[in-house]
């Protein structure tokens, strides 16, 4: 989302099979092998530009209001959720917005007010912190690898700088990221 609230870029990734590790092996639930998600080709738009579903481009503009509370600026001039001294990646995540029904909307903003925000399937139960922080360290490096992406993609001299990002390059390069994210346990929407 730029610094306009306009979306530059989106993309769904659909589940296609349920992680049966957080299940009871027991349960009357079968479970197919493969992909735990992966790109839903059919929610391609017309343009080519987005494919999201309208749930997740409501859940996202629902959770926007919020980022913007946690990443705005304080009286002080200072970014509330910046700890003094932080550089890189941990100095723009921002981290949990919101959870929304069985998903967590987190949250990463650049210098320049540019705003990633990912959806992810809750599949951690409460006590399970280790697990939780392991993700979220996980994501934020997910988040700052898409962030030096868009910086690529920018000093390309024939890309559109203002409106969605059109580039196969790009989008290439985000679905290799996110499917090395799912692989270590945990799903990107």
């Amino acid at each position: 989302v730029d610094k306009n609230h306009e979306p530059i870029y989106m993309k769904d990734f659909v589940e296609t099979a349920t992680n049966p590790s957080i299940l009871d092996a027991d349960g009357p639930f079968e479970f197919e092998q493969g992909p735990m998600f992966q790109v839903d080709a059919s929610s391609k738009s017309s343009s080519g530009s987005f494919s999201c579903s309208l749930r997740h481009q409501f859940i996202l503009h629902g959770a926007m209001d919020r980022f913007d509370a946690l990443a705005g600026p304080q009286p002080t001039n200072k970014f509330s959720w910046r700890a003094p001294g932080t550089m890189g990646p941990e100095a723009m995540w921002v981290g949990l917005i919101c959870p929304v029904e069985d998903m967590r909307v987190y949250g990463y903003v650049t210098t320049t007010k540019l705003r990633f925000m990912a959806i992810v399937e809750d599949v951690f139960l409460p006590d399970q912190i280790h697990q939780q922080e392991a993700r979220e360290t996980e994501l934020k490096n997910l988040m700052y690898n898409i962030h030096s992406l868009y910086v690529e993609y920018t000093l390309n001299p024939f890309s559109k700088i203002e409106g969605p990002i059109e580039s196969q390059r790009f989008d290439t390069n985000v679905d290799s990221f996110v499917s090395a994210f799912n692989g270590v346990g945990t799903a990107v929407i």
